[in-house]
């Protein structure tokens, strides 16, 4: 268990001891900084008898795929390990930090091939940690060796916006963690390479509890909600698994576009696009902002007198003008087909065109 002095002792970086006795739950936990390989042989010992370990990474950046591909600029390195079989005991393990002392890399992978093929692992968004992963040489094909807790919480609360790893700790388990910001000490450099591992371990160790916390969370959660695992959240669950390494290899693999077919077909999409809007406003009578709900309601029903097909508004007393609503109407007026069609256009455009020419493979 973390002590006030045992922050002295392990941080010399003032701003980060004030930023950990903030969270004072952290105090409560057993945090360590595993800088020898015996140290860690001895804690995966201890994980592969649990039988259920997380695994998080902690890198230099976010980008999983060949270096060039869409935004990204330089292939990943990974910083260290953070590791934990229980929500109250995890450990950072340095990897590549440019103070302190560090593992070697490969010895570190050797270890970690016998874990995660030994006990069944737990990831917040494997899509990044499994795919770094794999890029190391530790590949996981089956999806009943992994648990993802940001799945698990996509599949239990759909709706909720923010399914961040920190966000979820703090409402989930009221466990709010550091920021990158608290253990870096250029805001404008999040590379976590540069962070020295003392540092490292209160932000990479209360990662791994926390990741632990919400697996058991959500587990609870799972066994609530389908107590006979008949059919219900555990099936639906398996099957985001089983499609996740899917998209993964997916992604890994690309596809191949004809790049001069498309950018012809953004010139003629473009065009159309230009044309609607005006034949739009020569439909409506005058100029508006296509964008705007609430004048394109207003034009329809109230301007040009359409019939308003549905009893209910928004909560602000507006016109809903749907695709559903336009469709009741299309043959009233020249419109409301016009709308639709800028709508559909808008849409191929800008989610589909645009980004396949933004995201091709350099």
């Amino acid at each position: 268990m973390a002590s006030l002095k045992s922050i002295d002792e392990e941080t010399d970086d003032e701003k980060v001891q004030e930023a950990i006795v903030k969270k004072d739950w952290m105090l409560k936990k057993r945090l360590e900084l595993v800088d020898t390989l015996d140290a860690l042989d001895k804690f995966i010992d201890e994980a592969l008898e649990v039988g259920l370990c997380v695994v998080d990474l902690e890198t230099n950046g976010l980008n999983v795929g060949p270096g060039g591909r869409g935004n990204g600029t330089k292939d990943t390195m990974i910083a260290g390990f953070c590791l934990s079989y229980h929500e109250d005991y995890g450990v950072y393990v340095p990897i590549h930090h440019t103070e302190g002392k560090c593992l070697p890399l490969l010895a570190v992978l050797e270890r970690m091939k016998v874990l995660i093929s030994g006990c069944v692992t737990i990831y917040h968004n494997f899509k990044f940690d499994g795919e770094l992963l794999r890029m190391h040489g530790i590949i996981i094909e089956d999806s009943s060796m992994y648990h993802d807790t940001m799945l698990m919480c996509a599949v239990t609360e759909a709706n909720l916006l923010s399914k961040r790893l920190k966000d979820l700790s703090k409402g989930k388990l009221n466990q709010e963690q550091l920021e990158l910001e608290d253990v870096v000490s250029d805001k404008r450099n999040k590379d976590f390479t540069l962070v020295h591992p003392k540092n490292g371990m209160w932000y990479g160790a209360s990662d791994g509890v926390c990741t632990m916390g919400l697996y058991n969370y959500y587990k609870a959660k799972m066994e609530e909600m389908d107590p006979e695992h008949n059919n219900g959240i555990f099936f639906i669950y398996d099957v985001e698994r089983n499609c996740q390494l899917v998209v993964m290899e997916m992604e890994r693999t690309l596809v191949k576009i004809d790049t001069s077919y498309y950018e012809n077909l953004k010139l003629i999409i473009e065009k159309r696009l230009l044309e609607l809007e005006l034949e739009i406003d020569k439909a409506a009578g005058r100029s508006f902002d296509h964008n705007s709900a609430q004048q394109l309601g207003s034009i329809l029903f109230d301007e040009l007198g359409l019939p308003y097909p549905s009893k209910d508004k928004t909560r602000t007393g507006q016109y809903q003008v749907k695709d559903e609503i336009l469709e009741k109407i299309k043959d009233l007026h020249p419109l409301p087909r016009l709308i639709q069609e800028l709508r559909e256009l808008g849409k191929i455009h800008g989610t589909y065109v645009l980004n396949l020419l933004k995201n091709v493979d350099s």
